[in-house]
């Protein structure tokens, strides 16, 4: 709960998040943009929206009416409808004029009306699933007072292993949890497989999060600036050193020396006699062969199978693809 204020308060208060250019049926276009106030329009939306009482349905039609009639020009400084250059993402149409007053501005309110539903403030209701919402209702807001990050504690615990594979409870500190995901790839099948009664299930642990450590996520990491010894720092910090010492010195190593092997699919060509290799390597096909891996194999380049499988023919050798 805690999170989901903090995303309300960032939201609310926030000067450059603009709904107007995330909704997906138009697109916004000019200097306009530049002198656009979001932070304004949404405070007089979230107004009205305050005004409504709880837990009550309202038809969002009727809604968009209302502020139609009474409220028309809410988020455009003197009647502008002309200047503002806004395109229907269908077909490019530029949309001036009141006359798409429900196209733009209705369409605003609309999406507005979604990100409340999103950020947990409201529901939303459809004639049948998969229909666009046609009422909302204002849910109780419910106040949650802001933890003193410098005295709250850490509950539940991380788990480390050897193979870089890292639980970390739910209940663990969100900021600390952010930090160590930065160096991780989110394992979101969040399983593990077990053996009961000759039957293989998977059981899951929804208290958890899990990441593993990874060559392409220390890579990631690197290029925001991350280095591998801060992740192992932290770790080191909030398992209380339990950290498995093969992963230790993977990390090390990483910083010293970056990723020191690879796994690779290749497409290998292997012949019976090395003098067929040796032919190949003659003829024009030579550029379409990669590192060799002994007298008999040599790795085909990526894209080239048939260009080498046509070379053969042209040897006088049938060959096939084994798959």
């Amino acid at each position: 709960m805690d999170a989901l204020n903090s995303l309300v308060a960032a939201w609310q208060s926030s000067q450059e998040f603009d709904e107007l250019r995330l909704i997906p049926t138009i697109i916004c276009e000019g200097e306009w943009l530049r002198k656009n106030q979001p932070l304004v329009t949404r405070e007089f939306l979230l107004d009205l929206v305050s005004s409504i009482p709880q837990n009550k349905w309202w038809s969002i039609p009727a809604f968009l009416r209302a502020i139609k009639e009474k409220f028309p020009d809410y988020q455009r400084p003197a009647g502008d409808y002309d200047s503002w250059f806004i395109k229907r993402t269908s077909d490019g149409q530029f949309l001036r004029g009141f006359a798409y007053w429900d196209q733009v501005d209705g369409a605003l309110i609309k999406y507005f009306i979604q990100l409340l539903h999103w950020l947990g403030m409201a529901d939303l209701a459809s004639p049948e699933e998969g229909k666009e919402a046609t009422a909302f209702r204002i849910k109780p807001r419910v106040e949650s007072q802001k933890p003193d990050l410098r005295t709250s504690t850490f509950d539940g615990k991380i788990v480390v292993s050897s193979n870089g594979k890292i639980n970390i409870s739910r209940y663990f500190s969100r900021a600390v949890r952010y930090q160590i995901s930065r160096f991780c790839e989110w394992d979101d099948d969040g399983g593990r497989v077990a053996v009961s009664g000759g039957e293989r299930r998977i059981e899951t642990k929804a208290d958890e999060y899990q990441y593993h450590v990874s060559a392409r996520s220390l890579t990631q990491a690197k290029e925001q600036g991350l280095k591998a010894e801060q992740l192992l720092s932290l770790l080191v910090k909030y398992t209380n050193g339990n950290v498995p010492p093969a992963l230790v010195k993977a990390l090390k190593q990483w910083d010293a020396h970056g990723t020191e092997a690879r796994v690779e699919k290749l497409l290998v060509l292997r012949v019976n006699r090395p003098e067929i290799l040796e032919e190949m390597r003659k003829s024009k096909a030579s550029k379409f062969l990669g590192e060799i891996l002994s007298p008999t194999a040599v790795i085909i380049k990526s894209g080239a199978e048939s260009k080498v499988l046509a070379a053969l023919a042209e040897l006088g050798l049938l060959s096939e693809i084994e798959t």
